[in-house]
């Protein structure tokens, strides 16, 4: 099973490409780019786009669990999480 960590640059956004991880975690507040952004990225990428995505974040707004299913998020974990919640949330793509 392949997973990347939280990704905010072009460069890592390629990374995604080139490895096709099984599985994406991002976070909401990322140096650089949003994990709103990346996400709508690598959903609008045909490379990437089939590829899961579950956001991890200390965020736990309503609208934040909203505006990341809109962007194509396929799990929402808030911090702090148990392994059981992190692994719940990635297993069904695995």
């Amino acid at each position: 099973m392949t997973h990347a960590r939280p990704t905010s640059r072009p460069r890592d956004e390629q990374k995604a490409k080139t490895l096709h991880p099984a599985v994406i975690r991002l976070d909401i507040v990322m140096p650089g780019q949003d994990g709103f952004a990346t996400c709508r990225a690598l959903k609008k990428d045909a490379a990437t786009a089939a590829i899961p995505i579950v956001m991890v974040t200390g965020k736990d707004a309503d609208t934040d669990r909203f505006w990341a299913q809109k962007q194509g998020c396929s799990g929402y974990v808030v911090k702090p999480f148990t392994a059981e919640q992190l692994a719940g949330a990635i297993q069904p793509f695995v």
